[in-house]
């Protein structure tokens, strides 16, 4: 990054050692280096990963969805930061979402990056699915956002008929990892 120094070290020679050349140098590059300055914070303020506050606001605008929202389960809502930006993402995914279920599970697998949750959609066969969240607890705002169908994309035609939130490993055999565990420890959907 430039600042004042960089462009009144240029001087040359002679000029190098007037203090009002210098001065002169400054005036006339000080707007260039402050505007330099501001752009080098802006993609930061456009960024979903590390905008914040109002700068998280304004791309809720662009996405379509304001920080406060009403949920039927726990009123009207107004999000914390994580939880906003849980929602916006999400949103993103949905909006270029092409209707396959695997890509259904790709964004599901994508919502809660890093918290331990792992959440999948299971298909009944019968023009429903069960949205299954395992691993870590979700809060009650992102519980609700998820039953209430803000996180979650759905194909036109089928239901969600229900929605499981297991602390644990499933059940399974043969295998043993972070969702899947066997007898005493794996659970049951």
């Amino acid at each position: 990054m430039n600042t004042v120094d960089t462009y009144t070290d240029l001087a040359a020679g002679l000029h190098a050692a007037q203090p009002k050349f210098k001065a002169v140098i400054e005036n006339l590059v000080r707007w260039s280096v402050d505007a330099q300055s501001q752009l080098s914070t802006m993609p930061a303020k456009r960024d979903i990963d590390l905008a914040t506050g109002v700068h998280l606001d304004a791309l809720g605008v662009w996405i379509g969805f304001a920080r406060t929202l009403f949920v039927p389960t726990l009123g009207t809502v107004s999000l914390s930061d994580a939880d906003y930006r849980i929602l916006l993402r999400a949103r993103i995914a949905i909006d270029y979402w092409d209707g396959t279920y695997d890509s259904l599970q790709k964004i599901l697998g994508s919502l809660f990056p890093g918290t331990g949750t792992i959440v999948y959609a299971l298909d009944n066969q019968n023009m429903s699915i069960n949205i299954v969240s395992l691993g870590t607890a979700l809060t009650a705002t992102r519980l609700a956002l998820l039953t209430q169908g803000f996180l979650s994309p759905k194909p036109a035609g089928v239901r969600i008929a229900g929605i499981s939130a297991i602390t644990g490993p499933l059940f399974g055999l043969d295998t043993q990892d972070d969702s899947i565990a066997g007898p005493d420890t794996g659970a049951f959907l």
